[in-house]
């Protein structure tokens, strides 16, 4: 949902620290929402819809990458992670999917579950 200026900035931090960006788009690029005013409306409201939508057109733009991020506090993944997994056969790592990792791993935790995707899994 990030607009133009956001994605610019986002993708050079990233690069920054080494990972590599085959594909990056915002989801009016994408053609998933038709303005980034549409966008920003959204962003926020947690749709699985958009973030779902996102995700797969990553998946098609960018058919070498193992892995797609979904990036941005207004996108969730937690419960759509391992169903986009296992329609694209790639790691989906949304924000909050990290947030949680990154937790659980600090504490040392195991997931209860492994229907959230592949990155929460490997903490088992």
């Amino acid at each position: 949902y990030f607009n133009d200026e956001w994605n610019a900035i986002f993708r050079l931090k990233l690069m920054m620290n080494e990972l590599q960006v085959p594909y990056m788009e915002n989801w009016v690029r994408q053609g998933v929402l038709e303005t980034q005013a549409q966008s920003d409306e959204v962003a926020w409201d947690f749709r699985p819809e958009p973030a779902r939508a996102g995700v797969l057109a990553a998946a098609a733009n960018a058919q070498d990458a193992p892995v797609i991020f979904a990036l941005g506090g207004g996108v969730r993944m937690f419960g759509l992670a391992d169903e986009l997994e296992r329609e694209t056969g790639k790691v989906v790592v949304g924000a909050d999917i990290a947030i949680f990792w990154r937790a659980l791993q600090h504490l040392r935790l195991k997931t209860r579950s492994g229907a959230h995707g592949r990155l929460l899994g490997l903490l088992n």
